[in-house]
């Protein structure tokens, strides 16, 4: 499958009741491959900073981590939020709200910046979610939007966003889980769920597809969901040098 360049309005055919809320003109895709947490948090900060300035598209860009890796919602606890951890688990600051969670090598986090046509919180975690849904569809997998930033399958997280955004720009990122994490003895239980437990690709399908094969589901996904046309890009010089200069402030705890 070339993803150089992928237009959806062939692909709309496919599915006559599926209906993009809204049109996304262009978006860069980039894909990073497997990176430390703190590579991982500075970029998505230094992404959103490069939108809200004009320097670069509206962006997807997906990513690995390379280690079992706590992600801080922006204004959360450590010491309400977990329990204490063992030395092999890093913790990084992340620059949207939303609860805290355990991330890994396990689960593909994904991130949306934009300034096009922002629509209010509601309506963007349900498009942005949408194109996780569209690429699960890719993997024969059916799933729905939970209101107000999950994406399940009966009945089971498989998928949770955050969002932070000013008055010029926005960035949703969230995870899909490709094994379920063992959250148990890290993450002190929340009051309050929405769903029944987590579940996985993994779990779903009893095997993990090719890398390869679940990155281009979520891009295909994410160009059906946003009525996009995906362009397959890098990070611009700004954005390498800003990232490196933030690591140390997404440590910062």
């Amino acid at each position: 499958m070339n993803l150089k360049k992928q237009n959806i309005s062939v692909l709309e055919g496919n599915d006559p009741s599926f209906k993009p809320l809204t049109l996304f003109h262009l978006m860069r895709y980039i894909d990073l491959g497997t990176i430390t947490p703190e590579e991982s948090a500075s970029i998505d900060k230094t992404v959103f900073e490069a939108r809200n300035k004009g320097l670069v598209e509206d962006t997807l860009h997906i990513y690995f981590r390379d280690k079992p890796t706590i992600s801080l919602g922006r204004f959360r606890n450590m010491d309400t939020d977990l329990y204490p951890l063992p030395e092999n688990i890093s913790i990084i600051r992340r620059i949207s709200g939303g609860s805290t969670i355990l991330t890994g090598p396990d689960q593909l986090i994904f991130a949306v910046p934009s300034g096009e046509k922002i629509p209010n919180r509601n309506d963007s975690f349900e498009l942005i979610c949408n194109g996780i849904i569209r690429a699960l569809a890719h993997l024969n997998i059916n799933a729905e939007y939970k209101p107000v930033n999950d994406v399940l399958v009966a009945g089971k997280k498989i998928s949770g966003s955050a969002q932070y955004r000013n008055s010029n720009c926005m960035i949703q990122h969230g995870t899909l889980l490709i094994k379920t994490p063992s959250i148990d003895e890290v993450l002190r239980p929340v009051k309050h769920s929405t769903y029944n437990g987590l579940t996985s690709i993994y779990d779903l399908l009893d095997h993990i597809p090719e890398r390869s094969k679940i990155t281009n589901a979520v891009s295909l996904g994410f160009s059906e969901a946003l009525n996009t046309t995906m362009e397959q890009s890098s990070l611009s010089r700004w954005e390498k040098d800003r990232a490196e200069a933030l690591k140390k402030e997404v440590l910062d705890l």
